[in-house]
């Protein structure tokens, strides 16, 4: 009898866990016990122009929405919740990333559309570069001209979303992406569909691609393979 008592409040303690893993808050719990059972929060659109310190005591949190504020930079401590899994920061105003993303070790999904105000979005790109867990990558409407080399570490990336950009070619190195199946190129009206192919052409995981609202004449024999 003892015996099944603890074995129904082990299921039920079981069952609490997966209910509050399964529930997305939208505003922070006031004890500092329940911030630790918070595993995904919503807190866009709040205007925000810091993130609230009891974020950082969230050490379970899996995914994280901060569309639509207006935070311009990202704290060192929010590159401590290492369990993070899914971030969204679309639409704020990023004037760069910190090197402290690499310390989201199991980040798989991030987005940043419309998300970084500076002049060298290259350059910050090349903070994400390390995250070698990522598998979604959304980077539309950020007015890239070029992207880094570094984008051959990202391993397991298998979507990679880049609309709305000025692109004109992707580097060589995307021909070492193995896992890559869906990529978005489309409304770049400059891409230099030669180059596009002879990288793309290579990926031999690729099954998507999304060229439409481009200045395209022609495709290339290499994309039509």
């Amino acid at each position: 009898m003892i015996r099944f008592s603890i074995l129904v409040l082990s299921c039920f303690a079981f069952l609490e866990a997966f209910a509050q893993s399964d529930t997305t808050y939208t505003a922070l719990p006031d004890s500092s016990h329940l911030l630790k059972q918070v595993y995904q929060l919503d807190l866009s659109r709040q205007q925000r122009t810091e993130l609230p310190a009891e974020l950082f005591q969230c050490t379970n949190l899996r995914v994280l929405n901060l569309n639509s504020n207006l935070l311009t930079a990202l704290p060192a401590e929010l590159f401590q919740l290492s369990r993070l899994q899914k971030l969204y920061l679309d639409d704020n105003r990023l004037e760069g990333l910190p090197k402290e993303f690499k310390n989201l070790s199991q980040l798989q999904e991030l987005s940043l559309v419309g998300a970084l105000w500076t002049n060298n979005a290259t350059a910050a790109l090349n903070m994400l570069l390390r995250n070698s867990e990522l598998e979604t990558l959304y980077l539309d409407f950020n007015a890239l001209t070029n992207l880094p080399s570094g984008f051959k570490n990202l391993k397991k990336l298998q979507l990679l979303s880049l609309h709305h950009n000025q692109l004109t070619e992707l580097p060589s190195s995307f021909a070492k992406l193995p896992e890559l199946r869906t990529i978005d190129l489309s409304h770049n009206p400059g891409l230099d569909l030669d180059q596009i192919g002879s990288v793309l052409s290579q990926i031999k995981t690729l099954n998507r691609l999304n060229l439409h609202h481009n200045e395209l004449s022609s495709l290339t024999n290499a994309l039509l393979d």
